[in-house]
């Protein structure tokens, strides 16, 4: 197989502004997934960093893992990491892929995103990981995981924590975090930590508001508008065709 040719940083980040998202080799967007046997909208998210304020509970995951040691690297993906990553699935509660490999690359043999890995080790041992892909202005967040033992450390909202750090050191504008659903409160943990910073992508409007406008509340009132909508417009499309 010919490797495959590197996404532009420029278009990447017209990508994410759009309310488009990395998927394995791909970009893609969405407005509903399947979960729980059921189906729930989602909204996309993403913090301007410049937004962000150190809040109590940031000083806190920041003291919880003071002692650990942590490295920032080009992403590339090893038995070390597949091991921590089946440690994790052992205890969560969702599904997800059968491996990283399979999350990121399906199998292929190059990586079209510029990816880091953001790792984080106890005396030598790899406890967790957190990959995100550069744009020109925008970091996406893609994965964070960790050793079950250490769930006690907040590790998940730590390399979320360490990207926007990252972000701000090196001067970008706007760290991605993926999507919540109004049906499921298993995403909110991407709201953290800065909720009066955070923004939220309006998919029928194709623009961005400040989430304390479009809360949950708020979001459901749109699709539930939105389904109707589209209802309606099929109804009248089809009355359309009969008259004809």
């Amino acid at each position: 197989m010919s490797e495959l040719q590197k996404i532009n940083d420029l278009i990447l980040d017209s990508c994410l502004a759009k309310g488009f998202y990395r998927m394995q080799q791909n970009v893609f967007t969405t407005n509903i997934i399947y979960q729980e046997e059921e189906i729930m909208p989602v909204f996309w998210l993403r913090t301007p960093l410049n937004k962000i304020r150190i809040s109590s509970s940031i000083k806190e995951i920041l003291r919880k893992n003071r002692n650990f040691d942590i490295s920032i690297e080009t992403f590339e993906n090893n038995e070390e990491i597949e091991e921590l990553f089946v440690l994790y699935k052992s205890a969560i509660d969702f599904d997800t892929s059968k491996t990283v490999d399979a999350y990121l690359f399906d199998h292929t043999d190059s990586n079209i995103f510029e990816s880091v890995a953001i790792k984080i080790r106890d005396k030598g041992v790899l406890i967790a990981i957190g990959i995100f892909d550069k744009g020109r202005h925008s970091l996406a967040g893609i994965m964070n995981f960790y050793h079950p033992d250490y769930k006690k450390y907040s590790l998940g909202k730590f390399l979320m924590i360490q990207k926007m750090i990252y972000g701000l050191e090196n001067n970008f504008e706007f760290y991605y975090t993926g999507y919540i659903s109004t049906g499921t409160t298993k995403f909110d943990y991407k709201i953290f930590p800065n909720e009066e910073a955070m923004e939220i992508w309006h998919p029928f409007e194709m623009k961005w508001y400040p989430y304390q406008l479009l809360n949950k509340e708020v979001l459901s009132e749109i699709f539930e508008l939105q389904i109707n909508n589209s209802i309606l417009e099929r109804i009248n499309a089809n009355l359309e065709n009969d008259v004809k």
